[in-house]
């Protein structure tokens, strides 16, 4: 099956790169220099996958981040933000903002198929996404109570490794993250199921 890919990426070499190594592979890709050409994008083509540099002019990635899990369109996509940041703090707020995973520049298109297959593995393709509300929208649930989870536990990680913390305050700490842990394994077990 040929999935659909929009790039968002105001960088001409990144982008020449994942686009003419994905193409190979069999995806199908549009691409965007801008968050908002990219959402004006989205008018003809419905991706399957998104990938979203998070330095955009007038946009950041976050905000089309947000953007496209508000559009009906793409509220079911695989999105994956980009960054040349190389800060695994990112991944918690890129994960806050809809996005799957955070892939850190440079990037190298097998790796990036590669990756790309196991956040999408599992996951209806875009094509019809059901609205907000309607029964066929349940099994996306799991999908974003995971990715909250994910990205508590990222934040809570690192608040529980900054000193001058009680041992109150740290237990209280584990006891969240131990918490939200339990979340995403629990949102794993019915997105497998």
């Amino acid at each position: 099956m040929t999935r659909r890919l929009l790039i968002i990426d105001d960088c001409n070499v990144t982008t020449f790169v994942l686009r003419s190594g994905l193409e190979r592979l069999g995806y199908e890709i549009q691409t965007a220099a801008t968050g908002e050409d990219g959402l004006r994008a989205l008018d003809g083509f419905n991706p399957d996958v998104v990938i979203v540099d998070r330095r955009l002019p007038n946009m950041a990635g976050e905000e089309v981040c947000d953007r496209l899990r508000a559009d009906e369109r793409t509220a079911r996509s695989t999105i994956v933000m980009m960054t040349s940041t190389r800060d695994e703090a990112l991944r918690a707020s890129a994960l806050a903002h809809g996005a799957d995973d955070l892939f850190f520049k440079p990037l190298q298109p097998a790796d990036v198929a590669e990756r790309l297959e196991r956040v999408v593995r599992g996951r209806a393709p875009a094509t019809a996404p059901a609205p907000i509300g309607h029964p066929a929208a349940a099994p996306d649930v799991p999908r974003r109570l995971k990715g909250s989870a994910k990205a508590l536990t990222s934040f809570l990680e690192i608040l529980h490794e900054s000193h001058g913390l009680t041992v109150k305050e740290r237990g209280s700490l584990e006891a969240a993250l131990a918490l939200a842990t339990q979340i995403a394994s629990d949102a794993d077990t019915l997105l497998n199921a």
